[in-house]
């Protein structure tokens, strides 16, 4: 086949597909949860003279916030969680590296960021973690009155999509999905 002849046929196939998703979607509702509080587009808190931060997961991409996060002023890394104690201890160097305090860390088990989350002293969570921890990590962080940073994607499925919609709107905080960062 060739190129032009493929190009017909793929787009072809796209246009049926879209009608077939349009055909659909008039005989299925989108999910939506209930709103629980206000709409945070447009919404804002005062600033903050100092921002304090803790970050789950510190592998190669946490790694990298943990390097950023602490070359930024006014920011501190207050904790720093992970499944591996080496991680967690190498993070905690980037930070004392930079000339910060010593964050705490939070080790060992799948749950164990939920301790963390529980410290009154956090602003917000980057969140860097396997995919399928992204929205209920979020969640227990925004629940918990955290603004919160997730790494790409944010959510694996729609219905997780609306989960933090619904839930920053109830707890009238932030939840912003990030780009990728780099290690170094």
């Amino acid at each position: 086949m060739k190129r032009r002849e493929f190009l017909k046929a793929a787009g072809s196939a796209g246009v049926g597909l879209f009608g077939a998703n349009i055909l659909a979607a008039g005989t299925n509702t989108a999910y939506q949860p209930p709103q629980q509080g206000s709409a945070v587009d447009g919404f804002s808190v005062a600033p903050l003279s100092k921002v304090r931060v803790a970050v789950i997961g510190v592998g190669a991409r946490g790694s990298g916030h943990v390097g950023h996060l602490s070359a930024i002023d006014g920011v501190e890394v207050k904790a720093v969680c992970d499944l591996y104690q080496d991680w967690a201890d190498r993070a905690v160097k980037r930070v004392t590296d930079a000339g910060h305090d010593a964050p705490e860390t939070y080790v060992g088990g799948d749950l164990e960021y939920r301790k963390m989350l529980d410290r009154d002293d956090i602003d917000a969570v980057f969140i860097a973690t396997p995919w399928e921890w992204h929205t209920p990590m979020a969640v227990d962080a925004m629940n918990r009155g955290k603004h919160v940073f997730i790494e790409v994607p944010a959510a694996i499925t729609i219905e997780e999509c609306w989960e933090l919609v619904d839930v920053a709107e109830k707890n009238q905080v932030h939840c912003m999905m990030s780009r990728a960062s780099s290690a170094t």
